[in-house]
């Protein structure tokens, strides 16, 4: 087959058998998926679309780009690999892997996956939050989130620690669920049963066998009183870290990266 064809019968194949495909779900309503790419091929036997290099898809406002991905266009299923990004206005995800079900509009997340909000939807500035988790299920349309293993928030000087977390971008939430603890500083702490934390007021309420500690600081005239009774201390007192900007991990060795 001469070169000069090769790149039309895959663009061809991609718009044809991709796009369509992608748009099936709401045949009622018009949405543009834009595809980039430094390479990109089409397996007919297989029915696979492999993205290569700066691969960057956006439909509405999100905007998925990794280095590496590939798209089965009978199954309406992508997997993106080597350092994912997802970004719309107001949060950003990443994550070491993804994959994505577009017929159900939602992604899988793992390896390292980190969270950060840094907007409400009016556009109000507040303290940005980082949440951290070994993986997480989301609904961009819906923006619904669903970590899971070892969760950790970040807001400010305040850090709340769970085994799984749901996070509604509409809401502004964070309901934490399982071992729940809270950290402000180096000595106040919290322990419940489930949490929420308010992002746009920066409020905490927690339930459950509430426990906690908190240090009141007292002028020298104050009257001394009887201590109370000892509480036991959490496992985890962090240090305070100074929140770090979010980061795609390098890609080494995917494939279509040799040359």
């Amino acid at each position: 087959m001469p070169r000069g064809l090769l790149l039309p019968l895959i663009m061809i194949a991609l718009l044809g058998a991709v796009l369509p495909a992608l748009a099936q779900k709401k045949p009622e309503s018009t949405r543009e998926i834009k595809i980039h790419a430094d390479r990109m091929d089409y397996d007919e036997t297989r029915k696979q679309v492999r993205l290569v290099g700066h691969v960057r898809i956006e439909s509405g406002d999100t905007v998925m780009t990794a280095p590496y991905a590939q798209y089965h266009t009978e199954q309406l299923v992508a997997e993106f690999q080597g350092g994912v990004r997802v970004a719309q206005p107001g949060s950003t995800l990443v994550g070491n892997r993804m994959k994505v079900w577009y017929g159900e509009e939602r992604a899988l997340l793992s390896g390292n996956v980190r969270m950060l909000t840094e907007k409400s939807p009016g556009g109000d500035p507040r303290t940005p939050a980082v949440m951290t988790c070994q993986e997480m299920e989301y609904a961009w349309v819906k923006g619904i989130g669903e970590a899971r293993g070892q969760v950790k928030v970040r807001q400010g000087n305040r850090r709340a620690f769970s085994d799984q977390a749901h996070y509604d971008r509409t809401a502004q939430t964070i309901d934490l669920a399982g071992n729940v603890r809270f950290e402000q500083g180096q000595e106040d702490w919290l322990t419940s049963q489930n949490a929420r934390i308010h992002l746009e007021t920066e409020t905490i309420v927690a339930s459950g066998q509430v426990v906690g500690r908190f240090v009141i600081e007292q002028s020298e005239d104050a009257t001394a009183s009887e201590p109370g009774p000892t509480i036991p201390v959490p496992d985890v007192l962090e240090p305070e870290i100074p929140l770090a900007p979010v980061e795609a991990v390098p890609a080494p060795g995917l494939p279509g990266l040799e040359d």
